[in-house]
């Protein structure tokens, strides 16, 4: 997860899921919350 400060807005939760073995970007989620269903969200859009 990565806090990205928006000025005009305030904070932003980048959600990634990254593949280890072949370093490819498999899903990624940008929210203003960081709840547990955002990660899941995240990752059950990687492994589909």
């Amino acid at each position: 997860m990565t806090e990205i400060v928006i000025p005009s807005f305030g904070w932003a939760y980048l959600h990634v899921v990254i593949d280890w073995g072949s370093k490819k970007l498999l899903s990624c989620k940008l929210n203003s919350r960081s709840k547990t269903t955002d990660w899941l969200d995240a990752l059950h859009e990687a492994v589909n």
